[in-house]
């Protein structure tokens, strides 16, 4: 056996006789240790992004066999996270929307390009501002734009991209 192996079982063993000091110490050091999470995260900001990248591509089939166990065996929790984004979008949508831009809503998400996703340019359910369910607030992304946008407001998300 390696040092480095003997070394890995005997920090596993005293973590499972210590678990109690180990959960004091980090209750106790929490804003400390957040702080520091925090900085290194921005101090390697590049670095974290890229390794995040190259798993997610090393092992883009596990976690997509995750998401469709996770998914088929939390039916309950996938079915109310659809309805209430359903729900979400039916608020949002004004009740004073013309026949025809029902229309073009429906046209712009069956006319949508290959590889593409509908994204609202403000989002519908937005932390600071909502926008509305309505032609003039959808657009094209790529899903990495789309998830790397999130539930974030344009003007928001350039803003955190140049701290």
């Amino acid at each position: 056996m390696k040092d480095k192996e003997k070394v890995s079982i005997y920090n596993k063993s005293y973590y499972q006789r210590n678990k109690e000091k180990y959960k004091a110490y980090y209750r106790k050091n929490k804003t400390v240790r957040l702080t520091y999470s925090h900085t290194y995260y921005q101090d390697n900001k590049e670095v974290r992004l890229a390794y995040t990248e190259a798993y997610r591509q090393a092992h883009q089939e596990e976690m997509k066999a995750y998401s469709q166990a996770y998914n088929k065996t939390n039916k309950s929790k996938k079915n109310a996270h659809t309805r209430n984004r359903q729900a979400a979008k039916l608020q949002r949508t004004p009740g004073w929307l013309t026949e025809e831009q029902l229309q073009q809503i429906k046209d712009f998400y069956i006319n949508c390009p290959v590889g593409m996703t509908v994204d609202h340019i403000i989002p519908l359910r937005g932390k600071f501002v909502s926008g509305l369910h309505h032609p003039d607030n959808l657009q094209y992304l790529t899903p990495e734009e789309n998830s790397s946008k999130g539930n974030r407001y344009p003007a928001a998300t350039e803003k955190e991209t140049h701290e």
